[in-house]
């Protein structure tokens, strides 16, 4: 008899890690999507309005990519595909802020496992500001168009005479049916 008790209560146990871990798996994809309510749109009283990530004069040591209206400030990653892992990646052989043409980055919007920066970049919108930092200088981008396009569309790494940034990411939220592509001129001044 106590054998059979020992058995129902490990039983038991193992129900409920089973139930833990699928609310875990179930609840993750949510989380960046509830914090961002919470800080930005949130009828709640008390909650910050709106909040947007401080733009500074001061010249991080390495090549960044700040997005203030998703209060987003990530390295900008080099090297092969697997940089994507890591967060924001520079596509090889696509221009460069200080070089100019197409400068072309990407990243996920959504991983269970590795960095989501993107998760909210379809909250950018026409006129948003975009800011890099490279190679020890800061170039100002205004957002000029959003746009969905299939996987198959190469014409967002494109070259260009004017200097542009593009930023892509999967969409919808995550899927990877098609890409968001966003496309910002350098501000000159």
């Amino acid at each position: 008899m106590k054998g059979v008790i020992t058995h129902k209560r490990i039983n038991n146990i193992l129900g409920i890690l089973v139930i833990l871990a699928a609310l875990y798996i179930f609840v993750l994809p949510f989380m960046p999507g509830v914090s961002w309510w919470v800080k930005h749109d949130a009828p709640v009283v008390g909650a910050k309005s709106a909040t947007v990530l401080p733009v500074t004069d001061s010249i991080p040591a390495e090549n960044t990519l700040v997005i203030p209206k998703i209060d987003l400030r990530t390295i900008i990653h080099d090297g092969n595909i697997t940089s994507l892992n890591k967060g924001a990646w520079h596509i090889p052989g696509t221009g460069e802020p200080d070089l100019g043409g197409n400068t072309v980055l990407a990243g996920h919007r959504f991983t269970y496992s590795g960095s989501a920066i993107f998760y909210n970049l379809d909250k950018i919108q026409k006129s948003d500001m975009i800011y890099i930092y490279w190679e020890g200088k800061r170039y100002e981008y205004v957002v000029e168009a959003t746009n969905v396009v299939p996987p198959t569309d190469t014409s967002l790494v494109a070259p260009t005479t004017a200097p542009v940034l593009t930023i892509y990411t999967c969409t919808p939220l995550w899927s990877a049916k098609d890409r968001l592509v966003i496309t910002a001129r350098l501000v000159v001044e």
